[in-house]
């Protein structure tokens, strides 16, 4: 079920979709991570 509607959702990204994600985790790690050292103390 899952599998249908992400083939129906990203089927015209194709290989695409792992450079959007791949993108999106390391954006995320970097504002993560960013805001932990500015908030945490350094």
């Amino acid at each position: 079920m899952t599998k249908a509607k992400t083939k129906g959702l990203f089927g015209g990204f194709g290989f695409g979709l792992s450079w959007w994600v791949i993108v999106a985790i390391i954006v995320f790690l970097l504002i993560f991570f960013g805001l932990f050292w500015l908030g945490g103390g350094a």
